[in-house]
């Protein structure tokens, strides 16, 4: 019964889980947090014996490797002549030009996407912040949407080659950067890093940035008062980009200088 679950049994679970898979017992701890939260507004127990964060090891945390934007060209060119597999690849492409989280990505079904408007709608269950989120997409990633549905059945994006019941596992994309030789300069979630780097040392308007990267603001009296989106901005800085990465990848390396790209935007009124 659940009332007979105590905390010194959950702390051991925890800790034998750790000892295996570190992440997997603070995913485990923050599941049966809302377990126990539920059976107690439910009225089943008088107050939950999941134990604090304190059971477990702080995280160790290292920053992820961030591919640099002038190894763009080599980099996609690697790896379009790897002959992988194009799902895989347009995964890689999609990850680079939104800037999402890899779970985001790989669990996306093709209902959460309206091409014609090129927008996507992450639902808020799949969102590291609980919050759904809005994603513009360019013209390039629209492109890479419409092949990428005409390569699968169902409704997921990227079905398991094995089961395409479920999503894509991650470590695809990570098992293709390392056999490409990059995985100990970038990772998938790296990507991200490599977005927000650029833009912000360009001058980009930092509440665009940290909207397009879903990221929740540090500022909570700011974070209620600030209701604005910035779609519009957002659009524009989605398709920025995928011309920066198209224009790196032909080789006009004038777009890489931070300088020359903050004199691009200045002069458009987009900075």
């Amino acid at each position: 019964q659940i009332a007979e679950i105590r905390k010194d049994e959950l702390t051991a679970l925890l800790q034998k889980i750790e000892k295996r898979a570190p992440e997997v017992a603070r995913n485990v701890r923050f599941y049966l947090t809302g377990i126990f939260d539920y059976a107690v507004d439910a009225g089943l127990i008088a107050g939950s014996p999941v134990p604090g964060n304190r059971v477990l090891r702080a995280r160790n945390q290292k920053p992820h490797p961030a591919l640099a934007p002038g190894k763009i060209k080599e980099f996609l060119g690697k790896m379009d002549a790897s002959g992988c597999n194009r799902q895989t690849a347009i995964a890689v492409r999609l990850l680079m030009l939104t800037a999402v989280r890899k779970h985001e990505l790989l669990h996306a079904r093709k209902s959460e996407f309206d091409l014609d408007a090129a927008e996507w709608n992450v639902p808020a269950g799949r969102m590291k912040m609980r919050r759904a989120h809005w994603v513009p997409l360019s013209r390039q990633v629209v492109r890479l949407l419409r092949e990428l549905f005409t390569l699968s059945d169902g409704e997921l994006l990227f079905p398991n080659v094995r089961d395409p019941r479920k999503p894509m596992s991650g470590n695809s994309l990570n098992a293709l950067l390392g056999r490409l030789g990059y995985l100990a300069e970038a990772k998938p979630h790296g990507f991200r890093a490599m977005f927000s780097t650029f833009y912000n040392e360009a001058g980009w308007n930092p509440d665009v940035i940290e909207r397009f990267l879903a990221h929740a603001s540090k500022d909570r009296t700011r974070a209620k008062y600030d209701r604005s989106e910035h779609r519009g901005e957002q659009q524009k800085l989605a398709q920025h980009w995928a011309n920066t990465v198209d224009a790196l990848v032909a080789g006009r390396r004038s777009l890489e200088s931070q300088a020359s790209l903050k004199r691009w935007l200045s002069a458009r009124g987009a900075a």
